[in-house]
């Protein structure tokens, strides 16, 4: 007796990755297992090929471009894997979820590219070559970034509780020891910039909402915070300075949500918080 056909392996992939609507940070996990399987498989060939097309080199990066971004796919250590997949499925599906994957995507990207490019720098300079492979330098940023965003939240490195405000700090010595006294300044520059995006750049939807403090927390915006953006009242795109037609509609608004507060007897909204308001006595 049939109940139906068996289900799609395809179909079964697909699930999990969007499962738990993190679907890019279980791509990124997905294909690393990919290359660490195929590496571990396939022996030296297959080593040779994954690091001659995924693998960053700095010295003939011009004749590989992609490779700036490719670079975070390729896992070549077990305990590695292991413990930045677990990191990485902590902080980047943290980060996926309150930006959504397409804005998660091209960030990743973005500071993994960073990255390769600081290095590049300082590998000219020091005329110091060497292979960029793995997801170690991308996830240090995503867990900076991760930390910026929830400073007072307890993580656990090695079984060690620590406040994630110094948590950062942590991990742009660890990228410096890394790479050396030298190359490792150079790799702690994308650790940095994923901070100062963290801290001065980042926007909540696009709407405006930038974190300035020394306590970003997109969650708990405060109104006298200043904004990157502003944003028309009608929740559209920002104003162009040429605007005018744009500017006046914003003006009726204003004064129509002004007649319309003024209707409601209300003349400040903090005034019904106040327990000597004559409503409030009632």
């Amino acid at each position: 007796m049939s109940y139906g056909s068996p289900p799609n392996p395809m179909d079964q992939l697909r699930n999990f990755v969007q499962r738990g609507g993190i679907p890019v940070t279980y791509a990124l996990l997905v294909a690393n297992l990919v290359t660490f399987f195929a590496m571990f498989f396939g022996g030296q060939a297959a080593v040779a090929k994954v690091f001659s097309y995924l693998a960053f080199d700095s010295f003939n990066f011009l004749t590989k471009p992609w490779t700036i971004v490719t670079y975070p796919l390729i896992s070549s250590d077990l305990w590695t894997l292991l413990i930045g997949g677990f990191f990485f499925w902590l902080t980047g599906g943290s980060l996926e979820r309150g930006w959504g994957s397409a804005r998660f995507a091209k960030w990743f990207f973005s500071l993994a590219a960073v990255f390769a490019l600081c290095l590049a720098l300082g590998e000219h300079l020091l005329n110091n070559q060497r292979l960029v492979q793995g997801l170690y330098l991308p996830l240090s940023g995503v867990i900076v970034a991760f930390c910026a965003l929830n400073p007072e939240q307890t993580m656990v490195l090695y079984w060690i509780p620590i406040r994630a405000r110094y948590m950062i700090f942590i991990v742009a010595i660890f990228v410096w020891v890394t790479y050396g006294p030298l190359l490792g300044f150079f790799a702690c520059l994308g650790v940095l910039a994923a901070y100062v995006y963290m801290t001065y750049f980042n926007t909540y939807g696009g709407r405006g909402y930038a974190v300035r403090s020394p306590d970003p927390k997109i969650l708990h915006l405060r109104p006298n915070q200043k904004t990157i953006r502003k944003v028309s009242l009608d929740g559209s795109s920002p104003r162009g300075f040429f605007d005018f037609a744009g500017r006046l509609r914003d003006y009726q608004e204003k004064k129509r949500l002004e007649q319309l507060l003024k209707n409601s007897g209300f003349t400040d909204k903090n005034d019904w918080l106040d327990d000597d308001h004559p409503k409030r006595r009632r």
